[in-house]
């Protein structure tokens, strides 16, 4: 069971560097959402988001698509904040990566991407 596999809405590639949360948004209280961590993060997405349209695909569907390369993963919980999101995850649960795609991907993100907070 995957848990965040937009790690908060970053990988829906919505949120930019100069971003703010409202007080009650839980982002606020989680680190990866602070200062330079946040802007290293923003820029590997803009990154993905590039090798997305480089392959011809969105970045929810990159996402997903490597996700679900990952042979213990069978199920992900999505979140969504509209319709538009919805449909993005639907389309994009449908998403084959081939393994040089994966190996772009990994390649582009490095380690520190699937480090989560303490």
């Amino acid at each position: 069971l995957a848990f965040e596999p937009f790690l908060c809405g970053l990988l829906h590639g919505k949120l930019h560097q100069n971003a703010v949360f409202d007080l009650t948004d839980l982002r606020v209280r989680d680190r990866r959402f602070r200062g330079q961590r946040y802007r290293n993060t923003v820029e590997t997405v803009n990154r993905l988001r590039r090798l997305a349209e480089q392959e011809g695909m969105t970045l929810t569907q990159l996402a997903l698509g490597w996700l679900f390369q990952n042979p213990g993963v069978h199920l992900a919980v999505c979140g969504a904040k509209d319709a538009q999101q919805v449909r993005q995850i639907v389309a994009a649960g449908t998403a084959l990566l081939t393994p040089e795609q994966v190996f772009l991907a990994e390649q582009t993100v490095g380690p520190q991407m699937f480090e989560h907070p303490v």
